[in-house]
């Protein structure tokens, strides 16, 4: 048996975050912004997190490198 258990980004978001509802969008960009340790990964079109992973934020994942270079222009802005 696999030692990680992933689930869907937006069911792991439910559990994290009870009685909030976000955008897949929203989603999208913590997993571009590496906002989510350890990274989800995209499997079959969907991105899916282990179930123990937990939301860093913005302010401790603003490191890099980022996977959409827009996002890295805007983060390394004024470096």
């Amino acid at each position: 048996m696999n030692e990680y258990q992933f689930i869907r980004l937006s069911d792991w978001a439910a559990i994290t975050f009870p009685g909030e509802q976000y955008s897949p969008a929203t989603m999208s960009r913590w997993v571009k912004t590496h906002q989510i340790k350890p990274c989800p990964v995209k499997v079959g079109g969907r991105w899916m997190v282990q179930k123990d992973a937990r939301f860093i934020g913005l302010s401790a994942a603003n490191e890099g490198p980022f996977s959409d270079p827009i996002v890295e222009r805007i983060m390394n802005y004024g470096r």
